[in-house]
């Protein structure tokens, strides 16, 4: 299969509307907007800081899914650190904000996103 270039805009353009992760790859890869990191950071905030009065699930899958995601769009070391940083801060903030220490023991010892001294 070959594109020309007016075929190959009309699939990127498809892609870009079909799913919101697509449209974020863009963004990032392009360097559009104001924050690149700001969409990665909404999924890590999402799934390791869910809003329990509204019964949020949990996934730690999930939020690391955003760091590959980024990785794999631009892959900028310092914004990689600004969003692994993220990561364990959100991780550490709900756990402390629900006063569940455990669920830090299982959130954190076995990534290698994070690291905390006790």
């Amino acid at each position: 299969m070959s594109f020309d270039r007016t075929g190959l805009l009309g699939l990127v353009q498809d892609l870009y509307a079909a799913h919101k992760d697509n449209q974020t790859f863009l963004h990032a890869r392009l360097g559009l907007g104001a924050d690149v990191l700001e969409p990665y950071k909404e999924t890590i905030d999402r799934w390791l800081w869910p809003d329990v009065s509204r019964k949020q699930d949990m996934s730690v899958t999930k939020a690391k899914q955003a760091l590959s995601n980024y990785k794999k769009a631009v892959g900028e070391p310092a914004g990689l650190a600004e969003l692994m940083v993220f990561y364990c801060e959100q991780a550490a903030g709900f756990c402390s904000d629900v006063g569940n220490e455990d669920t830090l023991r299982i959130l954190l010892p076995h990534s290698r996103v994070c690291f905390i001294r006790r």
